[in-house]
């Protein structure tokens, strides 16, 4: 599966994502915060793929990721048909707006 960051200049390969997580953060010289949503592959690298303003609109959106993740994970024997239709699901998902 591929997952679109919120501004879709950067796609990221979940196959390659070791953890997904949410992590406050306050914006320079401005009051409040906002809640990312990072990826971080095995090397350490970590990518901005959303921000949402509530820390429960963040968990919304991970488990968003989750439920597309598990519908793509079809069990069982696959014949051809189910393999090309398990390919569709697992094409992308694409980080929700605010």
């Amino acid at each position: 599966m591929i997952i679109v960051s919120q501004d879709k200049k950067l796609i990221i390969n979940f196959n390659v994502v070791q953890k997904i997580r949410i992590e406050r953060y306050t914006p320079f010289q401005r009051e409040g915060y906002t809640h990312k949503i990072l990826g971080e592959n095995l090397d350490g690298c970590v990518t901005e793929m959303g921000t949402y303003a509530t820390e429960e609109r963040a968990k919304e959106v991970l488990k968003a990721i989750t439920n597309t993740f598990s519908a793509s994970n079809l069990n069982g024997k696959l014949n051809e048909m189910d393999l090309i239709l398990k390919a569709k699901l697992m094409a992308r998902f694409e980080m929700p707006e605010e």
